[in-house]
């Protein structure tokens, strides 16, 4: 065991050829299946429609009103009264700087929430490239082990090898079967993964070379940047100036609403003749 992962950890620092694109045609696809990322968007769209929906007018009132006098077999005279409640203007458009700030908001956290999912995407395809190599390695070894017992079987037959020397081979290539075995479900665990991250659809990663990566030359360059980059400090920051708004506009809930209305009577006490 301890041969095999000296072996593995050979064949990993000793791969450094860059197919970033492979790795990156599968966030992609992750990117634009992800169940997760989909339900986040729809949320984000629900809840900027419900504060534009409270953010139009409502339906206008109407009243109508029969009077009766004495004499008369009918209505004498009618009123229709028709009204229109609106809020003070300036709530029109603190609702409306409110919507904005929701979908920021909304936009924000759908950012960090797939920035956080294509990592996760990102180290599982990390890994699978690892166990690829490690089963290339396990199966040529295998091959090896495979020939060698042949060998070691017509050598048996022959009478040059003994059954100590046999048996020996015997156990290799067993251990090697079951590391190899032992790969094969670490490999369909993490492919498992990567279906549930891609929207329940299948996905796979037949590369055996790893990304190449830059290292980083300025440190505190990347750091500055990576600051300001930041999801998490996006979020917070948006959330933060969103409640700022949401105070401001509660503060401005004090102010009355302003109402229309209209009204119409008829000029004459015979309903057949009435004019409005």
């Amino acid at each position: 065991m301890r041969r095999y992962l000296i072996a593995t950890a050979v064949a990993l620092s000793a791969c450094s050829a860059a197919l970033a694109d492979t790795v990156g045609d599968v966030l992609k696809q992750i990117a634009a299946n992800n169940l997760t990322l989909q339900s986040a968007a729809h949320d984000t769209r629900a809840d900027v429609l419900d504060v534009k929906a409270t953010n139009t007018l409502g339906g206008p009132s109407v009243e109508y009103s029969p009077f009766f006098t004495k004499g008369y077999s009918g209505v004498a005279e009618s009123e229709l009264v028709v009204s229109q409640e609106i809020d003070f203007p300036t709530k029109y458009a603190a609702r409306s700087k409110q919507a904005q700030m929701q979908q920021a908001v909304g936009e924000k956290q759908i950012a960090k929430q797939r920035r956080d999912i294509l990592l996760q995407a990102q180290l599982v395809c990390l890994d699978l490239i690892r166990v690829n190599q490690t089963l290339a390695m396990l199966r040529e070894r295998l091959g090896n082990s495979d020939t060698l017992l042949l060998m070691y079987e017509k050598r048996m037959e022959a009478g040059d090898a003994n059954a100590l020397e046999l048996n020996k081979v015997k156990l290799d290539c067993m251990e090697v079967r079951t590391l190899v075995s032992e790969a094969e479900g670490e490999r369909t665990a993490l492919l498992q993964q990567l279906k549930q991250l891609n929207g329940g659809k299948p996905i796979d990663v037949a590369t055996t070379e790893l990304p190449h990566y830059e290292p980083i030359a300025d440190f505190e360059q990347y750091r500055a940047l990576a600051l300001a980059s930041d999801a998490d400090v996006a979020v917070a920051q948006t959330a933060l100036r969103a409640a700022d708004l949401n105070l401001k506009q509660q503060k401005s809930e004090w102010l009355p609403s302003i109402s229309f209305a209209t009204a119409a009577t008829p000029n004459s006490a015979k309903p057949s003749t009435a004019s409005w």
